[in-house]
């Protein structure tokens, strides 16, 4: 009973035969399949990452040069405002006379190692191969450059050690200081007359002579605060003569002339200089009282250094 149960046909035995390779086929296929893909995907998100770590280092790279770039148009964009600047020895100048003209903390760094590596500018040229000064920044500081060659602070005079011999000793002369308030005329004192004042020393006097050399003479005492001096403790000292200024002929000048005087920059230069080439002779400075570049208080100041014939 049990064995009819169980019996299968030959044709069907052949058919489950068969029937039984096709699933394992199928079971092997399935799993190839799988491996393959999963071999595949690896390979891909291998390149996919290598990918990605490209783009970041690509990115980074970038942005190490945006920073460079931005540093070095930083040190570039800077620019010299007119009115901060005055006159200055570049050789002697400390740091906080050179902050006050608008100078960059990194171009400070960089004379003040000049210097005391032993260099020295021995004209005004020279500075202006001053590592991040650009030309236009150069034009502008150049009138206020004062280049004061070296000297020795010191004179000789003779001890005599016996009949026979002289030997020189250098010492140094101190300069005789005024014992009361002596005035006297800025417009015609020198450097040597001007350091007899008490407080005043080389380095002001020389401030002082050659702010009125640029001018052409001081018409109010009230002019040394253009040059950071406190004009109202030195007025006790100075008599003014405006007859001593020496003027300059408007009509006369060109652009060159005009804008190297402190009271007057390029662009109301050019003004003045088109001013003569369209319409001729200046015969007063309200002429330029329309000119936006002109305010009041600029032609007041420069009328004292103005002559027309």
């Amino acid at each position: 009973m049990w064995r009819d149960l169980l019996y299968i046909p030959k044709q069907q035995k052949l058919g489950l035969l068969i029937l039984s390779v096709f699933i394992v086929f199928l079971l092997v296929a399935n799993l190839a399949v799988d491996t393959f893909q999963a071999s595949h995907s690896l390979e891909k998100n291998d390149e996919h990452i290598e990918e990605e770590y490209n783009q970041l280092m690509a990115s980074i790279q970038i942005k190490k040069q945006k920073t460079f770039h931005k540093r070095s148009k930083k040190q570039n964009v800077f620019s010299f405002q007119q009115a901060n600047l005055f006159p200055f020895d570049p050789n002697r100048a400390d740091s906080t006379t050179l902050q006050a003209l608008g100078m960059p903390h990194w171009m400070i760094k960089n004379l003040l190692k000049y210097r005391e590596k032993g260099g020295y500018f021995q004209n005004k040229k020279a500075f202006q191969k001053l590592y991040g000064l650009t030309s236009e920044n150069y034009q502008k500081i150049e009138p206020y450059l004062l280049i004061t060659p070296r000297t020795k602070h010191r004179e000789s005079t003779y001890n005599l050690i016996d009949s026979n011999t002289i030997t020189p000793v250098l010492t140094k002369v101190p300069l005789e200081k005024f014992d009361s308030v002596t005035p006297i005329n800025l417009n015609k004192a020198d450097t040597t007359l001007l350091k007899k004042i008490p407080g005043i020393g080389s380095y002001i006097a020389n401030l002082i002579v050659n702010y009125k050399k640029k001018l052409g003479g001081y018409y109010s005492v009230n002019q040394l605060k253009e040059i950071h001096l406190k004009a109202d403790s030195l007025s006790k000292w100075f008599l003014i003569d405006e007859h001593d200024i020496h003027k300059m002929n408007i009509n006369k000048a060109g652009l060159n002339r005009l804008k190297a005087h402190p009271y007057l920059n390029f662009y109301q230069a050019k003004i003045i200089t088109e001013y003569k080439r369209r319409k001729g002779k200046i015969k007063t400075l309200k002429v330029f009282s329309l000119y936006d570049e002109f305010k009041p208080a600029d032609l007041n100041r420069l009328s004292h250094y103005i002559c027309y014939e």
